[in-house]
């Protein structure tokens, strides 16, 4: 987005419409991060798992599972995670 910086701060120049395609995309991740942050904050396991199996990245929910319990391995956290 254009930008004017100055004294005052950061205002835009100018807003403009993304294209659907493209929101929709950012919408999918906004969605994700939303149910992550759920999940860690709510100390809910499966809420976590969920929002790791929507990454593209992520081949399944059972190796969300592997990826998460492997990663707590190492974090001192309290339980229930």
């Amino acid at each position: 987005m254009p930008v004017k910086i100055s004294e005052d701060g950061i205002k835009p120049t100018r807003r403009f419409k993304l294209p659907k395609p493209i929101m929709s995309w950012l919408n999918l991740h906004l969605e994700k991060f939303q149910l992550l942050v759920d999940g860690v904050i709510k100390k809910e396991r499966n809420l976590i798992i969920q929002a790791m199996a929507l990454d593209p990245l992520t081949p399944s929910p059972r190796k969300a599972e592997r990826i998460l319990t492997s990663f707590l391995k190492w974090l001192p956290l309290p339980k229930p995670f």
